[in-house]
Protein backbone atom coordinates (compact mmCIF):
# COMPACT_ATOMS: atom_id res chain seq x y z
CA UNK A 1 0.00 0.00 0.00
CA UNK A 2 2.95 2.20 1.21
CA UNK A 3 5.14 2.00 -2.15
CA UNK A 4 1.81 2.05 -4.46
CA UNK A 5 0.51 5.41 -2.61
CA UNK A 6 3.83 6.72 -3.25
CA UNK A 7 4.48 5.77 -6.76
CA UNK A 8 1.32 7.51 -8.18
CA UNK A 9 3.92 10.67 -7.51
CA UNK A 10 0.54 13.12 -7.98
CA UNK A 11 0.14 15.30 -4.87
CA UNK A 12 -3.89 15.49 -5.90
CA UNK A 13 -4.05 12.37 -6.82
CA UNK A 14 -2.38 10.86 -3.10
CA UNK A 15 -5.01 13.36 -1.48
CA UNK A 16 -7.89 12.32 -3.48
CA UNK A 17 -7.23 8.49 -2.57
CA UNK A 18 -6.48 9.41 0.84
CA UNK A 19 -9.86 11.61 1.31
CA UNK A 20 -11.51 8.23 -0.22
CA UNK A 21 -10.48 6.06 2.71
CA UNK A 22 -11.74 7.97 5.40
CA UNK A 23 -15.54 8.30 5.93
CA UNK A 24 -16.84 11.67 8.09
CA UNK A 25 -19.95 10.97 10.13
CA UNK A 26 -21.55 14.17 11.82
CA UNK A 27 -21.47 12.90 15.44
CA UNK A 28 -24.81 11.75 16.98
CA UNK A 29 -24.53 12.85 20.11
CA UNK A 30 -22.17 15.64 21.83
CA UNK A 31 -19.61 15.25 23.86
CA UNK A 32 -19.53 14.59 27.82
CA UNK A 33 -18.17 17.77 27.98
CA UNK A 34 -20.27 20.64 27.58
CA UNK A 35 -17.45 22.78 25.92
CA UNK A 36 -16.94 19.97 23.18
CA UNK A 37 -16.55 21.85 19.48
CA UNK A 38 -16.17 18.43 17.76
CA UNK A 39 -18.86 17.88 15.07
CA UNK A 40 -17.47 15.00 13.08
CA UNK A 41 -16.24 11.60 13.86
CA UNK A 42 -13.58 10.09 11.03
CA UNK A 43 -13.78 6.61 10.66
CA UNK A 44 -10.90 5.26 8.37
CA UNK A 45 -10.60 2.35 5.93
CA UNK A 46 -8.04 0.48 4.26
CA UNK A 47 -8.63 -1.88 1.44
CA UNK A 48 -7.45 -5.50 2.27
CA UNK A 49 -8.16 -6.94 -1.40
CA UNK A 50 -12.41 -6.68 -1.76
CA UNK A 51 -12.90 -6.38 2.08
CA UNK A 52 -12.51 -2.74 3.30
CA UNK A 53 -11.18 -3.30 7.21
CA UNK A 54 -11.22 -0.58 9.79
CA UNK A 55 -8.18 0.53 11.31
CA UNK A 56 -7.34 3.23 13.81
CA UNK A 57 -5.89 6.91 13.04
CA UNK A 58 -2.49 6.27 13.76
CA UNK A 59 -2.03 2.88 11.91
CA UNK A 60 -3.46 4.75 9.04
CA UNK A 61 -0.80 7.78 9.25
CA UNK A 62 1.71 4.87 9.49
CA UNK A 63 0.35 2.80 6.38
CA UNK A 64 0.75 5.48 4.21
CA UNK A 65 3.77 7.46 5.63
CA UNK A 66 2.18 10.87 5.53
CA UNK A 67 1.35 13.19 8.95
CA UNK A 68 -1.48 14.26 10.78
CA UNK A 69 -1.55 17.72 9.20
CA UNK A 70 -0.98 16.47 5.73
CA UNK A 71 -4.43 14.56 6.43
CA UNK A 72 -6.32 17.01 8.50
CA UNK A 73 -5.36 19.60 5.48
CA UNK A 74 -6.76 17.07 2.73
CA UNK A 75 -9.64 16.47 4.83
CA UNK A 76 -10.76 20.11 5.79
CA UNK A 77 -10.12 20.65 1.68
CA UNK A 78 -12.47 18.47 1.13
CA UNK A 79 -15.16 19.18 3.42
CA UNK A 80 -14.70 23.16 2.45
CA UNK A 81 -14.59 22.40 -1.63
CA UNK A 82 -17.75 19.94 -1.20
CA UNK A 83 -16.65 16.71 -1.69
CA UNK A 84 -13.55 17.21 -3.72
CA UNK A 85 -9.92 17.88 -2.13
CA UNK A 86 -8.49 21.37 -3.47
CA UNK A 87 -5.42 20.80 -5.94
CA UNK A 88 -1.86 21.61 -4.91
CA UNK A 89 -1.30 24.85 -5.39
CA UNK A 90 2.28 24.38 -4.77
CA UNK A 91 5.08 26.18 -7.25
CA UNK A 92 2.08 27.49 -9.26
CA UNK A 93 2.43 31.10 -8.25
CA UNK A 94 4.50 33.52 -10.93
CA UNK A 95 7.51 34.85 -8.29
CA UNK A 96 6.86 38.61 -7.89
CA UNK A 97 10.57 39.21 -8.81
CA UNK A 98 10.53 37.76 -11.83
CA UNK A 99 12.24 38.79 -14.57
CA UNK A 100 9.61 39.11 -17.72
CA UNK A 101 10.19 37.27 -20.94
CA UNK A 102 10.49 40.52 -23.13
CA UNK A 103 13.08 42.01 -20.57
CA UNK A 104 15.15 38.67 -20.90
CA UNK A 105 14.51 38.94 -24.63
CA UNK A 106 16.30 41.92 -25.09
CA UNK A 107 19.27 41.58 -22.39
CA UNK A 108 19.89 38.45 -25.25
CA UNK A 109 19.54 39.89 -28.05
CA UNK A 110 21.76 43.19 -26.84
CA UNK A 111 24.49 40.41 -25.85
CA UNK A 112 24.44 38.83 -29.05
CA UNK A 113 24.76 41.73 -30.92
CA UNK A 114 28.49 41.81 -30.54
CA UNK A 115 31.14 40.33 -33.10
CA UNK A 116 32.96 37.45 -31.50
CA UNK A 117 35.11 35.03 -32.98
CA UNK A 118 36.36 31.43 -32.57
CA UNK A 119 40.31 30.78 -30.72
CA UNK A 120 42.30 28.82 -32.89
CA UNK A 121 43.79 27.14 -29.99
CA UNK A 122 40.73 25.93 -28.20
CA UNK A 123 38.75 24.67 -31.53
CA UNK A 124 39.32 21.00 -30.38
CA UNK A 125 38.35 21.58 -26.57
CA UNK A 126 35.86 23.47 -27.09
CA UNK A 127 34.64 24.10 -30.31
CA UNK A 128 31.43 26.05 -29.30
CA UNK A 129 33.27 28.47 -27.34
CA UNK A 130 33.59 31.81 -28.76
CA UNK A 131 35.71 34.96 -27.46
CA UNK A 132 34.78 38.91 -27.27
CA UNK A 133 37.04 41.71 -27.86
CA UNK A 134 39.48 42.09 -25.47
CA UNK A 135 38.23 45.99 -25.38
CA UNK A 136 35.29 44.96 -23.90
CA UNK A 137 34.29 43.70 -20.30
CA UNK A 138 30.00 43.02 -18.52
CA UNK A 139 30.57 46.44 -17.12
CA UNK A 140 31.16 48.15 -20.29
CA UNK A 141 28.55 46.11 -22.18
CA UNK A 142 25.94 46.69 -19.53
CA UNK A 143 26.54 50.70 -19.67
CA UNK A 144 25.82 50.24 -23.28
CA UNK A 145 22.46 48.32 -22.85
CA UNK A 146 21.36 50.92 -20.01
CA UNK A 147 21.69 53.46 -23.33
CA UNK A 148 19.93 51.36 -25.46
CA UNK A 149 17.11 51.06 -22.81
CA UNK A 150 17.41 54.62 -22.50
CA UNK A 151 16.80 55.28 -26.13
CA UNK A 152 14.07 52.75 -26.19
CA UNK A 153 12.56 54.03 -23.21
CA UNK A 154 12.34 50.59 -21.24
CA UNK A 155 13.29 50.10 -17.69
CA UNK A 156 17.07 48.59 -17.70
CA UNK A 157 17.41 45.14 -15.39
CA UNK A 158 20.13 45.34 -12.82
CA UNK A 159 23.73 44.81 -13.63
CA UNK A 160 24.15 41.66 -11.26
CA UNK A 161 20.64 40.07 -13.94
CA UNK A 162 22.85 41.47 -16.80
CA UNK A 163 25.86 39.40 -15.77
CA UNK A 164 24.16 36.06 -14.93
CA UNK A 165 22.17 35.92 -18.37
CA UNK A 166 25.84 36.58 -20.00
CA UNK A 167 27.19 33.55 -17.61
CA UNK A 168 24.67 31.26 -18.01
CA UNK A 169 22.82 31.72 -21.94
CA UNK A 170 26.06 32.25 -23.71
CA UNK A 171 29.24 30.83 -23.87
CA UNK A 172 31.75 33.82 -24.31
CA UNK A 173 34.86 35.16 -23.17
CA UNK A 174 36.71 37.97 -23.65
CA UNK A 175 40.11 37.81 -25.36
CA UNK A 176 43.06 38.85 -23.90
CA UNK A 177 45.93 40.82 -25.12
CA UNK A 178 48.86 39.03 -26.29
CA UNK A 179 52.73 40.88 -25.09
CA UNK A 180 54.97 42.01 -27.78
CA UNK A 181 57.41 40.56 -25.30
CA UNK A 182 56.07 37.10 -24.61
CA UNK A 183 55.74 36.64 -28.64
CA UNK A 184 59.37 37.86 -29.20
CA UNK A 185 60.61 35.08 -26.49
CA UNK A 186 58.14 32.52 -28.26
CA UNK A 187 59.85 33.50 -31.44
CA UNK A 188 63.30 33.33 -30.17
CA UNK A 189 62.97 30.04 -28.19
CA UNK A 190 61.32 28.72 -31.75
CA UNK A 191 64.69 29.17 -33.93
CA UNK A 192 67.00 28.53 -31.07
CA UNK A 193 65.47 25.00 -31.31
Amino acid sequence: MFSGFWKTANFDIQNAYLCGCVKIFSTKQKGRSPRSRRQFSRIYYIQNGPVSERICKIAFLSIFGISNGRLGRALSSQAAEGGAPHQDKRGRHVPANKTPEEKMKMIKEHIAMFPCYQSHYSRNDNPNHQYLSPHLSISKMYTLYKECCTEKEVEAVSEWKYRQVFNTSFNLTFGRYVHVYVYIQCILFTIIM
